[in-house]
């Protein structure tokens, strides 16, 4: 079960009926992750039965690509069981229905003891559905203004898109996402390290620092020296540039990646806990299932992995670098280091 969102009031969150409300970044990585099932209640004014009226929609422009449907909460309950079947069949099928389903809404002013369409369409999904188990609200106008540049930049192009490991800040995807005027302007990247094998062409439009450092994706390819070098560039950037947003990526997004992402994290995590005594693979783990549950796919090969788990063997070797990142740390930027690992 998933616990990243935050309890509604107990009313609507009972044991057999978890609803929470959702972050849009934690949304967002789902969505494209293609493991939740996405509604929408929100209509276009006061007793509407149609779709929202909007100047943009959430399926276009890899807002929202999978398992997308308008579910109103005032259809007849036979009029959204028909809904809820035919997205099934459409994206998963009936045997391979998602645990877990997001529901956008606009919160409206309104009684404290009436649910709103969002918290009743969440409960009667959990009423007559043996799947998802669990189902998260998300703030459809949040969404929309975090996201509003990539709809912008694609139009009604698919993207392939990062995940968004710390909100506004760490960003972890594919090839494609390097290479994609529209990703990296809509997502406003300002920095792109490449963990692969190969140069990599960004966009001539791309206004970003680049770091490209060469590494096969084989357990026995030596991890440390790109983390040598990776890691304080990442230091710097964040330290250096305001808001600095860093695109990490290798071929998939997978191992190569997700390595430098969780090293960099463990880091943080160990200067913030300034626990020495944590050994680098409980520290390992630690990040690997924070990461894991914004990117479900990530999985570093064995070899990455080894490397991870004796990440602080040496400890001198890192010296200077933890001890530039208790700096970095204690300014305000570095709050929303505290509050991801949080």
């Amino acid at each position: 079960m998933y616990s990243l969102g935050v309890p509604l009031p107990p009313a609507l969150d009972g044991d057999s009926a978890p609803v929470h409300l959702l972050p849009p970044h934690k949304a967002f990585n789902w969505i494209h992750d293609g493991s939740v099932l996405v509604f929408d209640v929100t209509a276009c004014g006061e007793g509407s039965k149609g779709p929202a009226e909007v100047p943009w929609r959430l399926q276009e422009g890899g807002l929202v690509p999978y398992g997308f449907a308008t579910l109103l909460p005032d259809l007849p309950d036979e009029a959204k069981a028909r809904v809820f079947e035919a997205l099934v069949d459409d994206f998963f099928g009936p045997s391979e229905v998602p645990d877990l389903a997001i529901v956008f809404e606009t919160p409206r002013p309104g009684p404290k003891a009436k649910a709103s369409p969002g918290q009743a369409m969440a409960q009667w999904i959990l009423r007559n559905k043996a799947q998802p188990h669990q189902v998260f609200l998300v703030d459809r106008d949040e969404y929309a203004k975090k996201y509003q540049g990539l709809q912008d930049a694609a139009g009604t192009k698919r993207l392939t898109v990062p995940s968004e490991i710390v909100e506004d800040g760490l960003y972890l995807g594919p090839l494609q996402t390097a290479t994609s005027s529209a990703v990296l302007n809509g997502l406003a990247i300002t920095h792109v390290l490449s963990v692969i094998d190969h140069s990599v062409p960004l966009p001539s439009d791309a206004r970003v620092e680049h770091l490209s450092l060469c590494i096969e994706d084989h357990p026995d390819a030596d991890l440390y020296p790109v983390l040598k070098k990776a890691l304080p560039w990442l230091l710097a950037a964040f330290a250096e540039t305001p808001g600095a947003r860093v695109l990490v990526h290798c071929a998939q997004g997978r191992s190569r990646s997700a390595s430098v992402v969780i090293a960099w994290l463990m880091c943080v995590k160990r200067v913030l806990e300034r626990d020495e005594k944590s050994g680098s693979a409980a520290l390992f783990g630690a990040v690997m299932g924070i990461v894991k549950q914004l990117r479900p796919s990530i999985q570093p090969n064995y070899g990455f992995a080894s490397a991870l788990e004796n990440l602080f063997h040496d400890e001198g070797a890192l010296a200077p670098l933890l001890m530039g990142m208790e700096a970095f740390l204690q300014d305000p930027g570095g709050r929303r280091w505290q509050l991801a690992l949080g």
